[in-house]
């Protein structure tokens, strides 16, 4: 076959070496570290053949180099997109499984007997996830918020295994353990930023018993923030844990909520305030 034949051939199957990558792409729903970089290096390995081809194209004549431009014509479009796809699968994926991890979590951590080897294991594969996903990536809003619930979950577990395992010789080497996965802070400000943001303003909302906007932003929190609402809720000692039958109680369990997540409280020390600090507190948000 002449040199000719043969960069023409070559210039045929790469376009059909970028589809094989399409298809597959097409029918992967969820994408873990190890497919994302197989498909990234499948993807640069047809990039760098498509520019050794250019080069070997200067050397044909007029007719051969115009079938060549022809049949490489958008692929490198189509390869910057490929990209763009082979992340945001990625991306969603490792989303799902952060979610998921951080449910799991927050379960054990309210069994009666929680399983602190296993808290440990599930703190650790979380740190995992977070760190790969925000080193490399910007996150939409959407999924930074459930990095901050990730986070704040990890803080919490981690509050317990110090607070209520240290001094066991087993516990402490769990506690090893933790330390030598530490948490990137990568977005991590933005994440616990936003999702004040939201509750601060929310629990004004049922402060002021202006229940149709309030229970709007309340069906709009994730089922995390849901779940730690309810467990303030119940800490606070409401009858019920239905957001619109105790619009105070509300109130205070969101902005204790708030507390948690960015790891502060009030003036006085406390995640949950009083009566009279509630009607401060909300009366200096409607001034401010």
């Amino acid at each position: 076959m002449s040199h000719i034949n043969t960069v023409i051939l070559d210039s045929e199957r790469l376009p059909l070496a970028v589809q094989a990558i399409e298809r597959q792409l097409t029918f992967q729903t969820t994408l873990d570290l190890e497919g994302r970089n197989g498909l990234h290096s499948a993807l640069e390995d047809v990039s760098r053949s498509v520019e050794q081809l250019r080069r070997r194209a200067n050397q044909v004549d007029a007719f051969a180099k115009s079938r060549i431009a022809q049949n490489l014509d958008g692929l490198d479009d189509k390869i910057v997109t490929l990209y763009g796809r082979i992340d945001t699968v990625w991306v969603d994926s490792e989303i799902s499984t952060i979610a998921a991890e951080t449910r799991a979590l927050n379960a054990e951590m309210e069994q009666e007997a929680p399983n602190r080897e296993e808290i440990v294991r599930e703190v650790n594969q979380l740190k995992k996830h977070i760190n790969t996903l925000c080193r490399d990536h910007r996150l939409l809003k959407k999924d930074r918020k459930v990095v901050g619930l990730a986070r704040a979950t990890i803080k919490r577990a981690e509050a317990v295994l110090t607070n209520k395992i240290l001094g066991n010789t087993f516990n402490q080497l769990n506690l090893l353990a933790l330390q030598a996965r530490p948490l990137d802070d990568v977005y991590a400000d933005e994440e616990i930023d936003e999702q004040v943001s939201e509750l601060f303003p929310l629990a004004n909302l049922f402060y002021k018993n202006n229940l149709k906007e309030a229970m709007r932003g309340f069906n709009q929190l994730s089922d995390f923030e849901k779940a730690r609402f309810r467990s303030h809720l119940k800490q606070i000692g409401a009858s019920s844990l239905e957001p619109a039958d105790d619009c105070q109680k509300t109130a205070k369990a969101l902005i204790a909520l708030a507390y948690e997540l960015s790891d502060s409280c009030s003036e006085e020390g406390e995640i949950y305030l009083s009566d009279a600090a509630l009607d401060q507190f909300c009366t200096e948000a409607d001034q401010a």
